[in-house]
């Protein structure tokens, strides 16, 4: 405020009405002060009450008093007549030596008596005076009570405002880690290496599945399993020594028995005490580690199934029968390559986990189905989905025995049809059943048995953990195919049971495959 700052100009009318008047210089009293008394022509001037001598006096000190001045002089029948005055003087003195009483010799006045230095007395100011600056005084007091007031009325409105915006910046930062997808925390290390939680947010028990409320610390003390309690100490003891940032991640247990993988990242502090603090957050990484995982497994698998088609491949050159024309082994081989790259083609579109089995059985046998003939295939079963090792092999005996099929059998005349069902087995696993109609007559089993039926034993057996039987009858050729419980990810029951007879094939006595 500018009024302390006015407080002199206020007390100078106070100060000028209490200070007494200085009295002024006696001529009579100090000869030093009527000397100072001169006029502008340099003459001094006369006293109103002193009689001015008309002939020379002799010299006197200003510092001589005036009855040793007296003393000196010369008597007055020695005196010589005083000189005339100044012409600059003469008017002055004039009316003074007419008033001049008569029995004073040669014109002198009468000398006066010695006049005491009286005491001055002292200066009281008056009672309007004094009420004035009482008042002045109050008024004053009271200005200064109110700028004091102002100004703490002012740093109190000033403490409110900031402790109004740290509630406001608090609140918002509560909502936003309300609002997170993972959960905020402090921890704090004290120098006796002792660990305290002072912070965390709701969204923690978000996280776990606990009810909104609880104590989200206690939430993960529960949460936590031993191998990640153990790992999170040797984190935070390393990041404390190191001044490193914290980062880990540990599967927790949720409250409905969930496996969660948490990560925590921290930034790490010191304190002047020697406590380390750590300011991090917790975000749920089960998604991520689960795609990591299967990141994992289908490098794997790509490995794998990349080593097998390798092995398969070569196992194809060496096998496939060479007592044949060129351009026959050139289409056999060609085929049974094809087959496979169908198989990788469907592996890979479906990220190496897998397929339905309808979609093998669709892309391997949709060459063979014309509408203009009508309907020679015909599928049938439940939804299964086959494991990805189960792909290949499948893929593999199905174009097998489509083959056979078109060069020997049901495919090779117009009217041949060829049924495809499958069902789950009852010892688990899945049972496919192939029965051929309307193709050439089949006198029995023949004498020998090509490539292909020695590749679908094999498949059946080593890949697939099953077994092959096959049946020739008059009809045409009957082949049931088992797969072990492995090869299948998935059977779901039909709704209704199927009104078509199943296949009965018997056990013949030679040829099965176990």
């Amino acid at each position: 405020m500018a009024l302390p700052h006015a407080m002199p100009l206020l007390l100078l009318p106070t100060l000028l009405a209490l200070t007494p008047p200085a009295p002024l210089p006696s001529p009579a009293g100090d000869p030093a002060a009527l000397a100072g008394m001169i006029e502008p022509d340099g003459l001094p001037l006369p006293a109103p009450d002193a009689a001015v001598p008309l002939e020379a006096a002799p010299a006197v000190s200003g510092k001589t008093k005036p009855a040793e001045a007296e003393a000196a002089a010369p008597p007055p029948a020695a005196r010589q007549p005083a000189p005339l005055p100044a012409p600059g003087l003469a008017p002055r003195l004039a009316p003074r030596l007419a008033a001049e009483p008569e029995g004073s010799p040669a014109g002198l006045p009468a000398e006066a008596p010695p006049v005491a230095n009286r005491p001055a007395q002292p200066w009281q100011p008056s009672g309007l005076t004094l009420a004035a600056t009482i008042a002045l005084a109050l008024s004053l007091l009271l200005a200064l009570a109110l700028a004091s007031r102002t100004r703490q009325g002012r740093a109190a409105q000033q403490r409110l405002a900031r402790a109004l915006a740290e509630r406001e910046a608090e609140r918002r930062l509560t909502d936003i880690a309300a609002n997170l997808p993972g959960a905020l925390y402090r921890l704090v290390r004290a120098p006796c290496g002792r660990l305290t939680c002072t912070y965390m947010s709701e969204g923690m028990n978000t996280l776990l599945g606990e009810p909104s409320g609880s104590s989200a610390r206690a939430s993960l003390l529960r949460a936590l399993t031993p191998e990640t309690r153990a790992r999170a100490e040797a984190a935070l003891l390393h990041s404390a020594t190191t001044l490193t940032p914290l980062v880990l991640e540990g599967d927790v247990r949720a409250a409905d028995g969930r496996r969660l993988w948490l990560r925590s990242m921290a930034s790490v502090h010191p304190l002047p005490d020697g406590s380390v603090v750590w300011d991090g957050v917790l975000l749920d990484s089960t998604e991520q580690r689960l795609a990591e995982e299967r990141a994992t497994l289908l490098a794997r698998e790509v490995d794998h199934r990349a080593k097998n088609i390798m092995a398969v491949v070569r196992s194809l050159l060496l096998l496939t029968p060479r007592d044949v024309p060129p351009a026959q082994f050139v289409a056999n081989l060609d085929g049974r390559l094809c087959a496979m790259a169908r198989a990788h083609d469907l592996l890979a579109g479906g990220g190496w986990a897998g397929a339905e089995l309808a979609a093998v059985v669709r892309r391997e046998l949709a060459t063979y189905d014309s509408a203009e003939a009508g309907p020679r295939l015909v599928w049938q079963g439940p939804p299964v989905r086959l494991a990805s090792g189960s792909v290949q092999p499948v893929e593999m005996i199905l174009h097998e025995l489509s083959t056979n099929a078109a060069k020997h059998g049901a495919l090779s005349r117009s009217g041949g049809v060829v049924e495809l069902r499958w069902a789950a087995a009852p010892q688990g696993g899945l049972t496919l059943d192939w029965r051929e109609s309307g193709g050439p007559p089949i006198s029995g089993e023949p004498a020998r048995h090509g490539f292909g039926f020695r590749l679908i034993h094999t498949l059946a057996r080593h890949q697939l953990g099953g077994g092959a039987t096959f049946l020739w009858s008059e009809e045409g050729l009957q082949c049931r195919i088992r797969l072990g419980a492995a090869s299948v990810s998935a059977i779901e029951p039909l709704p209704e049971a199927p009104r078509d007879t199943p296949l009965e094939i018997p056990e013949p006595p030679a040829r099965q495959a176990v």
